[in-house]
């Protein structure tokens, strides 16, 4: 049975609700689960996210300029990944493309992946609806292939079918096998101190963290309570913090002077 902190993440690329992908996509992941995973799923249809600019920022600062809802962060938190692709009337979803698109993000100016190498592992389920057939299928699965490659992820395999040709048993044993296989790659774990996880705060609530912090982060939080509050407190404050609007001459004297006192910072007359 997988490790019980070991993440399956499915991802379904497909531009409405409840299609043959989501389906397919939610076996694999029913069947981690059953194997002691712990799962999530991302419609990318539901996502706000952005086409690529091709500014290339992302390589020397190691983050997209781009402020949208790209699930960097998940990804890289993952220790495993289904992708769920369409391909509507022969061509995958406008999400999809603009998706696959942002991955530039997690190469850096040398062309080195930023991901922990080798450690997450990928699975495709690439699924045509019935004005394609299935031999469309390597023609769009192939880059993505060697995309999955360059990125330093596991590249574990495909199930190519259509919408009359659910794979339902193939799926399971995919959610099965991605569970293993990543609870086994999950003893490595990635760590960070509660005092090195204080100075990502920030720049994690900014969006800023690069992408290579971003699984030492999520671990330490979902590992560690007292950061976790600490998490949860620094959001609640970031989000109030805007509809406070009191001004120095605002707070009682008193007040001022105790707090002042307590910093150690002595008053300005």
């Amino acid at each position: 049975m997988a490790d019980v902190s070991t993440r399956v993440l499915g991802i379904i690329g497909s531009s409405k609700r409840r299609t043959p992908t989501e389906r397919l996509v939610r076996r694999v992941l029913d069947a981690a689960e059953g194997n002691g995973a712990a799962t999530e799923s991302i419609h990318l249809s539901a996502l706000d996210i952005e086409p690529c600019r091709g500014c290339k920022v992302c390589a020397p600062e190691g983050r997209c300029r781009l402020r949208d809802e790209m699930p960097y962060e998940r990804m890289a938190s993952a220790d495993a990944i289904v992708l769920g692709l369409a391909k509507e009337n022969g061509h995958p979803p406008q999400c999809v493309t603009d998706f696959l698109g942002r991955w530039r993000a997690f190469i850096d100016l040398d062309g080195v992946s930023r991901l922990e190498p080798f450690r997450i592992r990928v699975s495709i389920i690439s699924v045509v609806d019935g004005g394609a057939s299935p031999g469309d299928h390597p023609a769009f699965i192939r880059p993505l292939e060697r995309h999955i490659k360059r990125t330093s992820l596991t590249y574990v395999g495909s199930l190519l079918g259509t919408e009359h040709d659910p794979l339902l048993e193939d799926c399971t044993s995919m959610g099965l096998t991605l569970s293993r296989a990543a609870g086994a790659g999950d003893a490595r774990r990635v760590s960070a101190s509660c005092r090195q996880i204080v100075r990502m705060l920030a720049d994690h609530i900014d969006g800023t963290l690069p992408i290579a912090d971003l699984r030492a982060f999520r671990r330490h939080i979902d590992s560690c309570p007292t950061c976790r509050a600490l998490f949860s407190s620094y959001e609640t404050l970031v989000r109030i913090a805007p509809m406070a609007s009191l001004a120095d001459d605002d707070v009682p004297h008193d007040v001022s002077a105790r707090l002042r006192r307590s910093l150690g910072i002595e008053s300005r007359q």
